[in-house]
């Protein structure tokens, strides 16, 4: 049976990918809203030509009023916490990875999230994100794009938005393409389990009902969200 989700479609600018996924959902919830990227860039302390974070994400989230949840099967620690972190993370392609990352600019962003309570450590499977997905949650995840398009090649992550379940068949909202871009649930099972993503996702899952003062499209309404947050390490896969 298909399901789709009516999640306003966004392009991106280009290199910034996480953070139109973002406005979708910001979009999404609070429909009148129209994007900034340079203001979200500022929010989120993003360096251009560099890596964003799905934690960045989490954090422009939340800055704009939606609930929102990042889960990764590896912990974030800033580099004084642990100087070998990308070492660790990135292995043998730790050298051509540095060039897209900016310390400083990740240093805070884990400093932050940790604080707000915005990361999960836990292992997400494709079958848990659509089961999410199934129970109203907005679910962002990061693809290898060589690996989904059937290349060889060096990573090249790339953050889509899924935005329907078809059978065997996921739509995704690819900023970089158009919206419900259809990959079987292979491909996309395939190209998030490269070992560089660590089952990264940023899931969505309400409105904050205004209690941020920056909030302004707090008395919007755009239909009803679950009102727990999510906990892909519960949901049943069977």
């Amino acid at each position: 049976m298909k399901k789709t989700l009516d999640i306003p479609f966004i392009s991106s600018r280009g290199f910034e990918c996480g953070q139109t996924c973002a406005a979708m959902m910001i979009k999404h919830f609070y429909p009148s809203f129209e994007p900034d990227f340079n203001e979200f860039n500022k929010i989120i302390h993003h360096v251009p030509g560099k890596y964003t974070f799905p934690l960045q994400n989490a954090l422009l989230l939340d800055y704009y009023g939606v609930k929102a949840k990042c889960f990764s099967s590896d912990d974030y620690k800033t580099t004084i916490q642990e100087p070998g972190i990308f070492k660790r993370w990135y292995g043998k392609e730790c050298e051509s990875q540095m060039k897209y990352i900016d310390i400083d600019s990740f240093n805070w962003m884990v400093s932050e999230a940790l604080k707000k309570r915005l990361f999960k450590k836990t292992v997400t499977t494709v079958n848990q994100m659509i089961q999410m997905f199934n129970r109203g949650f907005l679910v962002a995840l990061i693809l290898d794009w060589n690996t989904l398009s059937g290349k060889s090649g060096e990573y090249l992550g790339h953050s889509m938005l899924l935005s329907g379940v078809d059978g065997d068949t996921l739509l995704l909202h690819d900023p970089d393409i158009g919206p419900f871009q259809p990959y079987s649930k292979s491909q996309v099972e395939k190209a998030f389990s490269h070992p560089l993503i660590a089952h990264d996702l940023l899931v969505a899952y309400g409105k904050s009902s205004g209690r941020y003062r920056y909030c302004t499209y707090s008395t919007e309404t755009a239909g009803t969200y679950p009102t727990n947050p999510p906990s892909p390490s519960n949901t049943n896969t069977g």
